[in-house]
């Protein structure tokens, strides 16, 4: 699907230069239970075996794997937006506020990263790798939380997400993600993590 699209868009705006040529990263907040149980207390069981020496890795790890639209607990928000044919190198590390209001009362078990890219011309075309679109290749990033956090309909998650580049990697980014989940201006949960994504 993903070649048909890029064929039309480099036919439609050939004369543009780089294509896509926007692109928009978003962070949701999201809640698996199951997921996050499978993924971290398995190793304090392992038939029998107790190999929770494990799990502190685990939890610097962003996981890319597809993530259901109905775990999704929250908005969207945009938090980095590249015109990517004038964008810099120095640009791809950056840090950003984000905003998030909780539409579900259930427990904050990580946040998801997806990102749309913009396929601007005579025949515009949108590539979104969001929960609720249709799964790409490129599926979602996770980033699981080491405490998860129990939130109720209407709290607000306020943040920042920071990307700095892999010195050891080179395609790696390290992700630092920091914040606090407010009720009616009560601090009810706080999270500062670091994230591999290689």
């Amino acid at each position: 699907r993903f070649h048909f699209w890029k064929d039309k868009a480099v036919v439609s705006t050939q004369s543009t230069g780089v294509v896509p040529n926007r692109a928009s990263m978003f962070v949701s907040a999201v809640s698996n239970e199951k997921s996050y149980e499978a993924r971290f207390h398995f190793w304090k069981d392992v038939y029998g075996f107790n190999m929770s020496e494990f799990i502190p890795d685990l939890y610097q790890e962003a996981v890319v794997e597809s993530v259901d639209k109905s775990h999704v607990i929250s908005d969207h928000c945009g938090f980095k937006h590249l015109d990517l044919s004038t964008v810099k190198t120095s640009g791809l590390e950056f840090s950003r506020p984000f905003q998030l209001q909780i539409s579900s009362s259930s427990k904050l078990t990580a946040f998801v990263i997806h990102f749309t890219c913009f396929f601007d011309g005579d025949v515009s075309i949108i590539l979104d790798t969001s929960p609720e679109s249709e799964t790409t290749h490129w599926l979602q990033t996770l980033l699981y939380l080491k405490s998860p956090i129990n939130v109720s309909e209407g709290d607000v998650v306020q943040g920042s997400v920071a990307f700095t580049k892999s010195s050891s990697v080179k395609r790696g980014y390290i992700i630092n993600i920091e914040g606090s989940v407010r009720r009616d201006c009560e601090e009810v949960g706080k999270f500062d993590q670091q994230f591999y994504l290689h």
